[in-house]
């Protein structure tokens, strides 16, 4: 069921820290992309996640989608990044496009695969990691107005998960480090540079 959005700002705050504090504990690429997008569908009707991969965007994990449009049908879709969708307007220009359902002519493409009605409200936030638009969070506003997508607080969301991303690897690195027994004198390694 997805959580009822309040105006109440003390309350998304309390979420937000504790959505924060959950995307640090995980360990592993995947676990932190699935737990962004369950923390990031508190401030959302319908959110997808799509992974970049080449010329296409692959819907990867989805919120908020009536029954008859199940993850299994999402996760098999791809729109094309020639296609001029929201996704692309974010991606080229590495900020969050917010506005509305026709500003691109080709968002159809997305609607018809999440469910047949034409949402007020469209965003589309890169994930950057390393400076790198690793994914996109695609959000709208379904079958409700305009004020029921939370832009920041899912803005703020993306940005953390692509940070812990790149501590996942950092941590991972710095365990094996930890492992090897340090040559002494010898010069540094180059496998630690990205």
């Amino acid at each position: 069921a997805m959580i009822a959005h309040s105006d109440n700002t003390a309350t998304d705050i309390a979420l937000l820290r504790d959505s924060v504090a959950e995307l640090d504990e995980q360990r592993s690429q995947a676990d932190v992309l699935n737990s962004l997008v369950a923390r990031a569908a508190n401030f959302a009707p319908r959110l997808v996640l799509f992974v970049v991969k080449g010329p296409s965007a692959l819907a990867w994990a989805a919120r908020g989608l009536d029954d008859s449009k199940g993850v299994g049908q999402i996760r098999g879709l791809s729109i094309s990044l020639e296609t001029d969708t929201a996704l692309r307007t974010a991606l080229n220009s590495q900020h969050t496009f917010y506005g509305s359902a026709d500003d691109q002519t080709e968002n159809e493409l997305i609607f018809s695969r999440l469910g047949s009605l034409q949402p007020q409200r469209v965003m589309a936030v890169p994930l950057k990691v390393r400076g790198r638009c690793a994914a996109v969070i695609y959000a709208d506003s379904a079958d409700r107005g305009e004020g029921s997508t939370n832009v920041e607080a899912i803005e703020l969301l993306v940005q953390t998960a692509g940070l812990v991303v790149e501590l996942v690897s950092l941590r991972a690195r710095m365990s094996e480090a930890a492992v090897t027994p340090a040559r002494p004198a010898s010069a540094p390694a180059a496998s630690v540079s990205s």
